[in-house]
């Protein structure tokens, strides 16, 4: 088994293929999306492809049909009917693809900062005493040091008795836009709304 270098533009893919594969079938390999309606019987003459340099297997009665003699002069082949006999560079026009092709053969290479959409963290608030006469939510937002408006009253009036029940601590989740809320202990959510 010959092992030949396949050269394939417009892409700018070079790869390594089996000499008893048909060009068809390399390339597809490759993920390019080489028409073959017909499945590779060479009748429904929709993968052309044009040699620019290499040696090929010889030409067939169905690709006599499929191109003048003027154009199989210029390297134009069947994709389906043809073997590669020597590395090879061909080219594929736009009209022998089953979809249009969007390969991006480059790219730059930088960092990437990800931001979560949520973000979890624990948190332990100072009981209230009769020194700090603020509303729980106000000391909450001030414990854990995120300016948010009150969500509505309904959970406000479960907020303080919650706090209360899980003694101060737990652990909050907050969407990155601070628009939703929530907050578990021990495994189970007990709250959770979106705010404004």
């Amino acid at each position: 088994m010959t092992i030949l270098q396949l050269k394939i533009e417009p892409f700018g893919l070079t790869v390594d293929i089996n000499e008893w594969l048909s060009l068809l079938t390399a390339v597809q390999e490759t993920g390019v999306s080489l028409a073959a309606v017909c499945g590779g019987v060479g009748v429904c003459q929709d993968g052309k492809v044009r040699c620019v340099s290499g040696e090929l297997s010889e030409i067939q009665p169905v690709e006599r049909e499929a191109f003048t003699e003027a154009e199989l002069v210029e390297g134009w082949r069947l994709a389906c009917q043809v073997y590669a006999r020597s590395d090879l560079h061909i080219e594929i026009p736009m009209e022998s693809l089953a979809t249009s092709q969007r390969l991006q053969v480059k790219g730059d290479q930088r960092e990437v900062q990800l931001e979560p959409a949520v973000h979890a963290e624990d948190f332990e608030l100072k009981p209230p005493d009769r020194n700090d006469l603020r509303a729980d939510w106000l000391r909450f937002t001030a414990g854990i040091g995120y300016e948010m408006t009150a969500p509505s009253p309904a959970v406000v009036d479960q907020f303080s008795s919650k706090m209360r029940d899980f003694d101060w601590s737990g652990r909050g989740c907050r969407a990155r836009t601070y628009r939703r809320w929530g907050f578990w202990k021990g495994g189970s959510i007990f709250m959770g709304w979106r705010g404004t």
